[in-house]
């Protein structure tokens, strides 16, 4: 009975896989990149994995949403670096290939904090004086309660994570 036990134990502990998903580092050293206002992404140093997020019109505001069919959050892993104009366009190319893709659930909220600055300059040329206004408006997007999951039972949990900060020049 004791060599059963044992040998039960043995197959019990092989057994135990860990799964073949490397948890990613989420090591973007690259700053928050834009394509027009609503798609921003973060991509690491090779530029072979992506934290896209995607949202629409009226979402750049100080406020918080949950990932929906209007915002999505998406993490990808490319076979090869993707080029700077890779999530600018409407048909994303053919190369490189998505090798893996996690998208986050209805529970992860954006956070969006908006700050806007107002810069006057003031021109005095031999025609008058020159009066122009400058609005800067920065947005900070963080992440809370981040669950990133595929199909294949794939996850990815982040309790909170700093997307980054962007600028729009008006």
């Amino acid at each position: 009975m004791k060599k059963l036990v044992i040998l039960f134990l043995l197959f019990t502990i092989a057994a135990c896989n860990d799964g073949d998903f490397d948890v990613p580092a989420f090591d973007f050293t690259e700053n928050l990149n834009k394509c027009g206002e609503y798609v921003l992404y973060r991509a690491n140093t090779d530029k072979t994995e992506a934290l896209i997020l995607t949202l629409k019109e009226g979402h750049l505001t100080t406020d918080s949403f949950n990932v929906s069919n209007n915002i999505t959050l998406t993490y990808r892993v490319f076979d090869e670096s993707f080029g700077t104009n890779y999530f600018c366009q409407s048909i994303p190319p053919s190369s490189p290939k998505v090798l893996k893709e996690l998208k986050a659930d209805s529970n992860t909220s954006v956070n969006i904090i908006e700050t806007v600055e107002t810069e006057i300059r003031i021109d005095t040329l031999s025609t008058g004086v020159k009066i122009d206004t400058i609005v800067t408006s920065s947005y900070e997007i963080n992440f809370t309660d981040m669950v990133l999951k595929n199909d294949q039972n794939d996850k990815i949990y982040y309790e909170s994570y700093d997307f980054g900060t962007f600028e729009i020049i008006n």
